[in-house]
């Protein structure tokens, strides 16, 4: 990622500590880089920051009160870099595929923003999403018939653990994963802790 300029993360959450990082890292090297986080919840910005020992937010990085799709449909056409989301759609697609055994109006939310994300990626540009294993065979299926070519990456628990974002630690040990589940779904939902597991889907933009 050593190239890219403009990166956007999509459900920052309210403590963003790995954006914050990710600046406070490029801002040290005196690289180029904009940072942006967009999430329903306002950023507790300036709290994070000293919580990492920081004196202050880093001048490179901003956040944004606002939904998703609502803001994407704002930036203009080629003009960012990379694209994060984090777990954005986990929550609805776990119900669908698992209690209710399809995929239904969640599969066009995610069309819809994929679609939108080849618009205002630059050519080579990258979206990169986090979300449980269970989702991403058909976030990848959705971002390949957009147009994009899409590869997996399963964290493993090392990575996990090392994470600064809360959501993926949650999920970072077997006996996380089974609490999560039992916690979230209930012990009798069908899911097995194990497709709650972090996984990357990188999608590149060809053209």
């Amino acid at each position: 990622m050593s190239k890219f300029r403009s990166i956007v993360e999509f459900a920052s959450g309210k403590r963003p500590f790995a954006l914050i990082s990710a600046a406070n890292k490029a801002e040290e090297k005196k690289r180029l880089r904009l940072f942006m986080g967009v999430d329903l919840e306002k950023a507790e910005k300036l709290r994070t920051a000293k919580k990492m020992g920081l004196k202050e937010l880093p001048e490179n990085v901003a956040f944004l009160k606002e939904d998703a799709m609502t803001q994407m449909k704002r930036f203009g056409k080629e003009s960012l870099d990379v694209v994060v989301a984090s777990n954005l759609f986990t929550t609805s697609y776990a119900d669908y595929f698992v209690q209710m055994g399809y995929r239904g109006a969640i599969d066009r939310k995610v069309a819809e923003f994929m679609g939108e994300a080849k618009r205002v990626l630059k050519k080579n540009g990258r979206v990169i999403l986090i979300h449980i294993k269970l989702d991403a065979p058909a976030i990848k299926e959705i971002g390949e018939e957009a147009g994009f070519r899409a590869h997996v990456i399963p964290l493993t628990d090392a990575q996990a653990q090392k994470s600064l974002a809360p959501f993926i630690r949650r999920v970072s040990t077997p006996e996380k994963r089974l609490n999560r589940r039992n916690s979230r779904y209930g012990a009798k939902s069908g899911i097995a802790p194990e497709n709650l597991r972090q996984t990357v889907v990188i999608f590149r933009k060809a053209k």
